[in-house]
């Protein structure tokens, strides 16, 4: 009944008062009534065409009144036509999760009831503006003033929810003055209509800001993923592709398209849990287990949209035996991948991918070691410069993870001095280093707090103004997100910083130096943030998701 309950909410200027009880209801069913009635004096004979907005809203009304048991609330109409006859302000509400559940609770403060899920009015689905617009309490008493969260839609076709007031470097409003902010919008984008699940999650109860100082820990926390929800299980909406904004839609390299053999099922977040209490018993265990699980994400393959990528893929491309890329002249290139581990992995997804298309006598790919990009230098641009063809420069995970070489023995920084321009420069593995392991000083990797923004940015201007100044043609990327595995979501000292906002953050000054500079700027994210959280390993996308965004970065590079 709580989920159910009629709101009151404002759609464009406009109050729509919707007063509980069966009155309301019985209100609106003749009022229905009454205009099917007119309709069909409009049109006097009885099987004559009914226009188009007609069709469409007889065909989306819900006499039931509600679905709850689906997560799916009848669309709530304004009855006001426009000049061209048509209806306006369709409003769909999409159900809340319930607040009974007594485990939700902050998961560095047991005693504390969870914050943000309680803080949420409604979730509102405007069809015809292709947005979903979060309500909060208006409440000077609201401790999430300004909340972080992400939303992704499941159906045919994936998408993840692109909100406002997301930007940490080009604020406005509350984020810049630190007010409160109570409501959020987000837009999405998709290929085609249909009935499209709806999970829309808490990442941080209050937002970062650009000068946040992520040595506070109790303050900085992800949201416990057990109970992060903030719509309920099932919710679901109907996109409609008649509606005119839809062909306004960006243009996109591809989505994320369901082929298994059913209807499409609600792709829910996944996490890992606390190691210790999944093994409490066989019922935490197995709902561990379905947190986990890999397998949510199987029925899904790429669509591209990309002309030649389409060809690259195509079933008959990929079965002629030892066949080139279609229609291309490569020419012998070494590209070069600087950053680390993941850079490794688009490394080994690039060498299988040259292998399929019998290219690897042609091109070579190699990864240039770079923890942080503070750490570029003039002889490792020089090394870059006289070895690679074509390079992708991307250094931002050990950023986010607040990772360093610590000395084994006193416990102090390795020098950069020391550990980064030594005179040696190797080929190791496939991998150039500008550094070299120093024999007198044993070192261990450790973890801290994450780069700040400031920092961050003051390190990317750095490498990139090294590059620039050796005359190195170079693409910068985006940084990968990494999933809510626990390392990420426990709120102590030793916790993993590498969160989807941070990286946010990071992303947001690698755009804006590329424009600055005018460095060329690979945004994959269509491709990987639709499935940003099926990395076995939570961080490192040896998957299909992987090798989709080699492809085109390969394709980039090699200037197809």
């Amino acid at each position: 009944d709580q989920m159910c309950r009629a709101e009151s909410f404002p759609i464009n200027g406009q109050e729509l008062s919707h007063k509980k009880g069966m009155s309301s209801r019985v209100f609106h069913f003749a009022l229905v009534f009454v205009m099917m009635a007119l309709a069909k004096i409009i049109f006097e004979v009885k099987d004559a065409p009914h226009p188009k907005w007609m069709k469409n809203f007889k065909k989306s009304l819900n006499f039931s009144g509600c679905d709850c048991d689906n997560g799916h609330l009848g669309l709530q109409r304004n009855s006001v036509m426009d000049d061209e006859s048509k209806f306006k302000n369709f409003v769909e509400r999409i159900p809340l999760a319930s607040n009974a559940s007594s485990s939700c609770m902050h998961h560095y403060d047991p005693s504390s009831p969870k914050l943000l899920r309680k803080e949420v009015v409604s979730v509102l689905h405007h069809p015809r503006e292709q947005k979903i617009v979060i309500h909060f309490h208006k409440s000077t008493r609201r401790i999430c003033k300004i909340p972080r969260i992400l939303g992704r839609l499941s159906g045919p076709y994936l998408s993840l929810i692109d909100w406002e007031h997301q930007s940490y470097m080009y604020l406005n409003g509350s984020k810049q003055t630190g007010g409160t902010i109570d409501f959020i919008v987000g837009r999405y984008h998709l290929p085609t209509g249909g009935k499209y699940f709806v999970e829309i999650i808490g990442l941080l109860c209050n937002d970062l800001r650009f000068e946040t100082d992520f040595n506070d820990f109790r303050s900085l926390c992800l949201e416990n993923p057990s109970c992060h929800r903030l719509t309920a299980r099932g919710s679901h909406i109907i996109v409609s592709p008649e509606y005119p904004s839809f062909m306004k839609r960006k243009s996109r390299l591809g989505y994320w398209k369901w082929v298994g053999d059913t209807d499409p099922v609600p792709l829910y977040t996944r996490h890992q849990g606390n190691p210790m209490i999944c093994n409490i018993d066989d019922v935490k265990a197995s709902s561990c287990k379905e947190a986990t699980s890999l397998d949510r994400f199987d029925p899904y393959e790429f669509e591209w949209k990309v002309p030649v990528l389409e060809k690259w893929t195509s079933s008959n491309h990929q079965n002629e035996s030892g066949a080139r890329a279609p229609d291309q002249n490569i020419h012998r290139t070494t590209i070069c991948l600087v950053g680390m581990s993941h850079s490794g992995t688009i490394r080994s997804h690039m060498r299988f991918l040259l292998s399929r298309y019998n290219m690897s006598d042609l091109v070579n790919v190699l990864t240039v070691s770079l923890e942080r990009p503070g750490f570029m230098t003039k002889k490792l641009a020089n090394l870059i410069k006289t070895t690679c063809s074509a390079t992708l420069v991307a250094s931002g995970q050990w950023a986010a993870a607040g990772a360093r070489f610590e000395n084994v023995e006193n416990g102090n920084n390795v020098p950069d001095a020391k550990a980064l321009n030594s005179t040696l420069l190797r080929l190791y593995n496939d991998t150039l280093y500008g550094r070299s392991d120093v024999d007198d000083v044993r070192v261990v990797q450790k973890w801290g707090n994450a780069t700040t923004f400031p920092m961050y940015e003051q390190e990317m201007q750095h490498a990139v103004s090294i590059l620039k100044e050796s005359n190195i043609s170079f693409s910068l990327r985006q940084i990968h997100y990494n999933a809510l595995g626990y390392r990420h979501t426990r709120c102590d000292r030793i916790q993993d910083h590498r969160w989807p906002p941070i990286i946010d953050g990071y992303n947001e000054i690698i755009r804006k130096i590329a424009s600055i500079h005018n460095v060329p700027f690979f945004d994959s994210r269509d491709i990987v943030d639709s499935l940003w959280d099926s990395a076995l390993d939570y961080s490192h996308y040896n998957n299909k998701v992987g090798v989709a965004e080699s492809l085109w970065f390969l394709m980039k590079m090699l200037e197809i």
